[in-house]
This record gives C-alpha cells, sequence and structure tokens, in this order.
C-alpha cells in the first residue's frame, strides 16, 4: 500500500469513494434548462395575474368620470358610458334624470312635469312631455364617434364630443335650462374613458355663459387588453423569423434541420380551441391569463429552442 502511494497511486477503495463523491455533487446542466421553461411560465402567470386581481379587487359598479357644478335650479342627469362599437363608429350610452328643477314639476308630485322638456345630447334629441310619467327609466343613447381610426389598431383612441343643451316650453314661451352633467363609466374590460373639456368654451351649469356647453369624451384600449395583444405580436414575429432562419440555413448553408411543425400548429391551434369557449369571451380575461397566456408562451419558446438547436453547428472532434 505504501508502495502504490509512492508511485501516486490511490487504493481500489478510495477511487471508488472518490468517484461516488463526485457522481453524488455533480447535477446535469440539462435539468436546469429544463426547469428555466417552468420559471418562465410562472412569472408570466404572477405578472399578468395578480395586477388584474388586484384591480379587479378595488373597483366600483360605476366610475364617475366628470361631474359639473349644480345648484337648485340645474337639469341634473346622468350619463353612463357602456361601450364602444367600431363597426358602426359610436359610442353607446345610458341617460337618466337624477334631479328634476322645481320649475319643470308639479308643485303636488315632484316626479311630473309641468311642462314640455326639450332636451339635446349630442346629436340626438329628446322630448319629454306632462304625459310622461316614468321619468326614472334609462334612456339608451348612440353618440356618433367624429374622431379615431380602426387602422391604429391596437393604439386606435376614439373622440365622441359632447354638447348638451335644455329648454323648458309651455305654450309659446320656451326658457333655456342649466343642465348639471355627471359622466360615469361602467368596469368595461376593453375600453378606458376619459373626459377632455377645453377651459376657452364656456361648460354647463350656472358658471356657463349660455346653456350650452361641450366636452369631449375620449376611449382607448384598456392596458389589460394589450397582454393578448402582445403575446400574439410576439408569435407573430418568431413564426417569420424562424421560416426566414429555416430557409438561409437550408438553402445556403445545405443544412437539414428538425420538422418543428408542432409548434406552428400550437400557436393556431391554440387561440382557435380557444374561441370555443362559449359566450363571447374577451381577450385577456382571466381564463386567458391562466391559461392561454401560458399555452402560447410555452409554444414560441419551444419554437425558439427548437430552431436553434436544429441548425446549431455540430462540433469536430
Amino acid at each position: 500500500m505504501a508502495k502504490d502511494l509512492e508511485l501516486g497511486l490511490e487504493s481500489p477503495t478510495t477511487v471508488s469513494y472518490s468517484t461516488s463523491s463526485n457522481h453524488h455533487h455533480h447535477v446535469d446542466q440539462r435539468w436546469w434548462l429544463q426547469a428555466l421553461p417552468f420559471v418562465v411560465l410562472i412569472s408570466i402567470l404572477l405578472v399578468t395575474l395578480l395586477p388584474v386581481l388586484h384591480h379587479n379587487q378595488h373597483i366600483t359598479d360605476y366610475t364617475l368620470l366628470y361631474e359639473d357644478a349644480n345648484t337648485s335650479d340645474s337639469l341634473s342627469i346622468a350619463l353612463i358610458l357602456s361601450g364602444v362599437n367600431t363597426d358602426t363608429n359610436q359610442l353607446s350610452a345610458l341617460l337618466m334624470f337624477q334631479t328634476l328643477p322645481a320649475a319643470l314639476t308639479v308643485a303636488s308630485a315632484p316626479q311630473l312635469l309641468s311642462k314640455t322638456l326639450n332636451l339635446i345630447v349630442g346629436g340626438n334629441s329628446i322630448t319629454l312631455t306632462p304625459t310622461n310619467t316614468n321619468l326614472q327609466a334609462a334612456i339608451p343613447q348612440q353618440f356618433t364617434i367624429a374622431s379615431g381610426s380602426l387602422s391604429m389598431y391596437p393604439f386606435d383612441q376614439y373622440t365622441v364630443p359632447l354638447m348638451v343643451k335644455a329648454t323648458a316650453t309651455s305654450g309659446t314661451t320656451s326658457n333655456n335650462i342649466p343642465v348639471h352633467l355627471s359622466v360615469y363609466t361602467t368596469t368595461d374590460f376593453n375600453w378606458v374613458y376619459d373626459v377632455k373639456s377645453d377651459d376657452s368654451t364656456p361648460m354647463f351649469g350656472p358658471v356657463a355663459t349660455n346653456a350650452q356647453g361641450q366636452i369631449n369624451i375620449q376611449a382607448s384600449r384598456h392596458t389589460i387588453f394589450f397582454s393578448y395583444i402582445v403575446l400574439l405580436w410576439l408569435g407573430t414575429w418568431v413564426i417569420g423569423i424562424t421560416l426566414l432562419y429555416t430557409g438561409s440555413m437550408t438553402i445556403i448553408w445545405e443544412r437539414k434541420g428538425a420538422e418543428v411543425p408542432i409548434y406552428f400548429s400550437g400557436l393556431i391551434v391554440i387561440p382557435i380551441f380557444r374561441n370555443t369557449a362559449p359566450g363571447r369571451v374577451p381577450y385577456g380575461c382571466l381564463f386567458d391569463m391562466t391559461s392561454t397566456y401560458l399555452a402560447l408562451a410555452l409554444s414560441i419558446l419551444g419554437m425558439i429552442f427548437a430552431t436553434y438547436s436544429s441548425f446549431k453547428a455540430k462540433k469536430t472532434i
């Protein structure tokens, strides 16, 4: 044994122990590479899901966007925005009467009109007579979009100018009525609304120089809506770059890579299968964040790795 040690040799027992120790501490790097996609998927899930849950936890049924000054002699109306239709180029809303001034109502019945009320909202004209008894009912409204184009999708933004004028008619006498306008929005998944006003023009209510004012309602895509668009944009570019890279490596370098049609079909089949869900499910909902996004991300990563590895230059010995 001593002679073996002098020659730099180890005993079989020592060699076996050293080899066993090396195998025990060595970890195949392929396990780390295989775990990487799962880490990416979990990160995508947390980044997209947590903000949505936090946002919807504090949301209310109606959100006040704009409210004008109010006085006791003002006609108080509420406009509830409910959606944008880019096919008909219109903004949908519900109009509701909140408070009627004493000059318009019967003294013994404050919910009945004593005069004919003519209300112009946008390009719509509403006429209510003393025979109308259900003034609390919501009145559907459609406003024409003045600016904005679908060609800028998904960064398209639409503007609806809104002018309001109210007059009370009794016989041959007509008087202007000041308007107190409130604009609300519902919990809309696809659209975000904002109200802009020009300080140089008179607004509604008692501070206006006349009974007519104007505001601009702007509608743009919701930020949650872009989560699905980003994946579609990335997937489209990955497909194009993969086809270009595959063609150049095959034609120019005469290399034959592995077939990767399963990843191409995944990017096509997943959205089609997702659209079989009952109802008109909006893109970017909770279902997408917990399933569709992860599946698309997996297909995109798989396509990138498969394309790169299939044309990777072979090591020469």
